[in-house]
């Protein structure tokens, strides 16, 4: 039997673990808590809805990647797509409806659900779903809270194993060699804003003190591995500002953010400027919205609201979550929604337009673009091999998930993460 090691915790880690497990033994590296952010993901993952839909489920990719995507990666990521979500299905996980996210020419975004139809988080149903039966397969062994610090090739350059150790275990630098026939990375994206991330530092710098959704593990580690045995990187300047994180009021200048979830939008949630006015297709893609916030919203800052039917068709426990968080506000009138924002009579007319349709009560929150996810990352081939420099797979290694680069351009279409490290962690175990 082969031995697998995996390198990374989140969805695509996981999807790659349990995968390689009908193959041999794997072992799975985490350097914090399995989960990433792929936990933090509410919006939902995306999936062709029939065959008639394939192409305009590519066309929409291509469309929100512009002319730097990889068609061949965006080829597999929506080809794959339905075998993706079968997969999940056969894990347990029952999808609802599909709901239109920005950027799609129509509703193919699913979200998962429990026995009596309750929408659940998808990030964290996922993820939860797949660490137990990670944790419950016998072929699995999980290494939590450990650091990979180099990886291993043997004299015909194949990747072979792993140097790690503990964590917390800087001083002593006790490490362990992990002998393996490949290694998969999934170690995420270079998307948390700090001074200290030496990939923000030189493909984006102005980025670097901008508010973020992802935790402080998302330095890029992992390319760090694929560099250092000649992988070659592709899109590092292609990073994606999320037009939606919640500002907190208590701690309105805090790096990390909540994500104010694209779902919350595709229900129907409206989004206005100082003046109450609604500003730009809600539903546009993230770069198009970023933009429009920039350019009709003081401070880089808008309003989110939705009404009572919005909250629970997206769903009651989150929009109590984000209550309890004092990320949203209910209010039980237009007038009083009005003053949220300003005590200008101009206000509650102009809120008056923006709300047609929407009747009270309301909830409101304050939103502004945070750093969210790097189209960036390892090049890979459609198997989720890392390329070398010519363009040559390097033999035992791949890489998948937020890690890898190429697939999404130079904008990632909502809903496409969790489908990406699902169809592509599924690759990299069967190739």
């Amino acid at each position: 039997m082969s031995t697998t090691i995996v390198v990374g915790g989140g969805l695509a880690g996981l999807t790659c673990a349990l995968e390689s497990a009908k193959f041999g033994s794997v072992v799975l590296i985490e350097k914090a808590k399995i989960g990433g952010n792929s936990a933090k993901a509410t919006s939902g993952i995306n999936c062709a809805i029939d065959k008639s839909d394939l192409k305009l489920f590519y066309d929409d990719v291509c469309r929100s990647g512009g002319d730097c995507i990889d068609k061949s990666l965006a080829y597999t990521l929506v080809q794959n797509s339905q075998e993706a979500i079968k997969w999940l299905e056969k894990q347990g996980i029952t999808f609802g409806q599909p709901v239109k996210l920005g950027g799609h020419s129509r509703a193919r975004s699913l979200r998962p659900i429990d026995s009596t139809g309750k929408v659940l988080p998808v990030g964290f149903t996922l993820v939860n779903t797949l660490k137990k039966l990670c944790q419950a397969n016998p072929r699995i062994e999980i290494l939590e809270g450990y650091n990979v610090r180099k990886l291993i090739r043997n004299d015909k350059g194949q990747v072979v194993g792993v140097i790690c150790r503990p964590q917390n275990d800087i001083e002593n630098g006790l490490e362990q060699i992990i002998k393996s026939d490949r290694v998969v990375i999934t170690t995420g994206g270079y998307a948390y804003s700090n001074e200290q991330n030496q990939y923000l530092e030189r493909y984006a710098p102005h980025l670097r003190l901008t508010p973020t959704t992802n935790g402080n593990t998302s330095i890029g580690e992992g390319l760090d591995l694929v560099k250092t045995i000649g992988g070659q990187l592709v899109d590092m300047t292609k990073i994606q500002l999320h037009p939606t994180g919640f500002i907190d009021p208590k701690d309105p200048y805090a790096i990390t953010k909540f994500l104010c979830p694209e779902a919350l939008r595709g229900v129907g949630g409206r989004l206005v400027n100082q003046l109450g006015l609604r500003f730009a297709d809600e539903l546009t893609t993230r770069d198009k919205l970023v933009n429009a916030i920039g350019e009709y919203c003081l401070d880089g800052q808008a309003y989110l609201i939705i009404d009572e039917k919005m909250a629970y068709e997206f769903s009651p426990s989150a929009i109590g979550f984000y209550q309890s968080k004092g990320l949203l506000q209910r209010v039980e009138s237009i007038e009083e929604l009005a003053s949220k924002i300003s005590e200008k009579h101009m206000i509650l007319l102009n809120i008056y337009e923006s709300c047609k349709g929407m009747n009270a009560p309301f909830y409101i929150g304050k939103v502004t673009p945070v750093v969210h996810f790097c189209m960036g990352g390892a090049k890979i081939n459609s198997s989720a091999q890392v390329l070398d420099e010519y363009d040559q797979p390097i033999s035992g290694l791949f890489a998948c998930g937020e890690v890898s680069g190429g697939t999404h351009g130079q904008n990632r279409l909502a809903g496409c993460s969790l489908l990406e490290c699902t169809v592509f962690g599924l690759l990299a175990a069967r190739n």
